[in-house]
Order: structure tokens, then sequence, then C-alpha cells
């Protein structure tokens, strides 16, 4: 067949979830149509060459290294900074006026000396609204850049991560064991996953800690169980902002 290798595969692998997915459904085929034969991948005529064309490929320690160091600063030095200036420039947003004009002002007296930044690039202060809300953004990618390389979870599973899911095991004269729970998807034959653990350590339950202060400030829902939502972003009243197009030519 003229088809490509991953065409053929993505047909095949419908048979075999249609199979796999059969006690939860009402037509799901109920013999393995591939019993005793070869791999799928190999049916569908994948090799180990075309295999590795498409496989992601392993970050280089050269780049790896110092990604996973920045990550670590940002979180740990970072982090208490960046959320207490957002959690008070929500209380200014509270009071309902002059929002702009009082949240630079709470800016500039919120002293990055106070968290031990000097020598890094917020020794002199935030330069407004817009840069905090980008390094939430950031904050928020070094926690999964942080959470991915201590635990190995795949994608599917960081993002699975919920409020709540930081285990802290304690044993008397032992140190503490940091487990995040989540879902394995791959290889399970239910649609749901199944509940798992992962040991983290103190770097992921740091981590974990930032992005739960984070969610209240989140655009998504207010009750979203899931850590992973959209990062806080500048906004603005654009009535009150273009009220001027509103007055009259004395007022």
């Amino acid at each position: 067949m003229d088809l490509s290798a991953s065409y053929k595969y993505a047909r095949i692998h419908i048979l075999q979830k249609l199979f796999q997915y059969r006690e939860v459904m009402t037509d799901g085929l109920a013999v393995d149509p591939f019993q005793g034969k070869p791999p799928v991948r190999k049916i569908a005529g994948y090799s180990h060459a075309s295999q590795a064309e498409t496989q992601t490929a392993v970050i280089p320690d050269e780049i790896l290294g110092p990604l996973v160091r920045l990550a670590l600063e940002y979180v740990d030095r970072a982090a208490d900074y960046l959320l207490d200036a957002v959690d008070g420039i929500e209380e200014v947003r509270k009071v309902g006026c002059d929002f702009e004009y009082r949240a630079r002002r709470y800016l500039r007296g919120l002293r990055p000396s106070a968290y031990g930044l000097e020598g890094t690039r917020f020794e002199g202060g935030l330069g407004g609204i817009r840069q905090l809300y980008k390094e939430l953004g950031y904050l928020q990618t070094a926690c999964f850049v942080l959470i991915a390389f201590a635990t190995g979870m795949r994608i599917s599973e960081v993002l699975s991560l919920r409020r709540g899911c930081c285990e802290i095991q304690k044993e008397c004269g032992k140190p503490d064991l940091v487990w995040l729970r989540s879902r394995v998807f791959k290889m399970q034959v239910v649609p749901a996953g199944r509940p798992a653990k992962w040991l983290g350590g103190p770097v992921c339950a740091k981590a974990i800690a930032v992005l739960e202060r984070l969610l209240p400030h989140a655009r998504g829902p207010a009750k979203a169980p899931y850590l992973w939502q959209p990062s806080p972003a500048f906004w603005r009243d654009r009535h009150r902002s273009r009220s001027w197009l509103y007055r009259s030519p004395t007022g």
C-alpha cells in the first residue's frame, strides 16, 4: 500500500482501542483482532529508523542543566516576591478606583531587597502590572519544568495534577517523603486512567505550593480542581478607558 506508516498505524490503532475499551462500550470488539500477530507498529510498517524520526528529541545536557537551574532559582528565590505582589495588586483592584495608579504605587513600595533579590534582575523592582503578570507566566512554566524533571511524569500526568495532590509522608528519625498524586493514562484500558503517585521531593512540594497559591488569581473557573489554569493577565475596564469618547466638548 502507498499509504504512510503513520496513516496505517492510526487506522489500526482504532481497532486496537475498540478492543481495549470493550468493557465500557456497547459495540466494542469482543475479540482481539491482533491476537497472535506482530506488534501493531510493525504491522503498520514502522521501523526503528522511522520511530526515531518521530520521537521527541532528548534535551541535551548543555541545555537541560541551565534550564533546570534557572527554573529552580526562579521558584526558590522569586516566587514569594511575585506572589506577594499579585496578592497586593488584587487587593488594590477591590478598591475599584484609580487601579493602575494605585497598583504601580504599590509595586514601587514592595522592595525586592526584603526578599533577598539583590543581584538578580528583580533588584530594581517590577516595571509595572504587565511585567508582573508576564513574570507569573514564567513562574508557572518554571514549576512545570521542575515537576517534570524531578518526577519523570509525562505531560498528561503533570497536567492532571489537582489541588491538594502533594502528600508528605513523615516518619520519626527519617527524612520526609514528598509524593505527588495524579493519574496514568498510557497503556490503560479505561479512558480516565488510573490513580498513581510519584516521588517528588521538597522541590516539587515548593512548586505545588506556588501553583496552589496562584489558583485564586487564574483566569479559569473559580473552583477548577486542576493546578494548570491560564495564568493571570493584565485586565483593563475598556468602558472606563474609553469614556472620553462620550464626554461633552466642555467636560
